[in-house]
């Protein structure tokens, strides 16, 4: 399907433009400091019974929509979404700083339509995978992964279609020693 193609090839292009905050301007959160803005989060959120990854991270492949000609670090969210006739999609959130409050919302562009699964796995700087992933977080050591492996199954449930690729992130962040 030329849509999953489109939509890895897009996701590659973000991740491998991706921006982070790194030692020494980066410093590891206090309590109570706010969230690293140019975090990476993967998780994970429920949506018709079926269990999609989600992933937050900052980029410079923010695309420009609505005619509005601003450049900069943009936040991008993939999230899977169910539209009005039950169909699954995968869509893009895309904001420049100062980010907002995400919320989903039926503007954001479609990545990928026909979507049946999408399980992202994070890759660390020893190989070691694991399905999610908090780049503020002392479990992750306050790094950021090597590269994220995208597993999209696209299709009808009589005929799926697995696609899967491995996006090494350029800049990373090494773990917090």
């Amino acid at each position: 399907m030329a849509s999953a193609r489109t939509c890895l090839a897009r996701m590659a292009t973000d991740m491998e433009s991706a921006y982070i905050a790194d030692y020494p301007l980066y410093r590891v959160p206090e309590f109570d400091d706010p969230p690293d803005p140019y975090r990476i989060v993967g998780d994970a959120t429920d949506l018709a019974g079926i269990h999609f990854s989600r992933l937050q991270f900052t980029s410079l492949a923010h695309l420009v929509l609505n005619r509005d000609p601003r450049q900069g670090i943009a936040r991008i969210i993939y999230y899977a979404d169910q539209l009005p006739d039950d169909s699954l999609v995968l869509r893009r959130a895309d904001d420049l700083y100062p980010f907002p409050e995400f919320e989903e919302s039926e503007d954001d562009p479609i990545l990928c339509d026909h979507l049946l699964d999408l399980k992202l796995v994070y890759v660390d700087d020893e190989g070691e995978t694991q399905e999610q992933w908090d780049s503020e977080s002392a479990d992750n050591a306050y790094a950021t992964p090597r590269s994220v492996e995208v597993r999209l199954k696209v299709g009808t449930s009589s005929r799926p279609i697995l696609f899967t690729t491995r996006i090494p992130l350029h800049v990373y962040r090494k773990a917090k020693e």
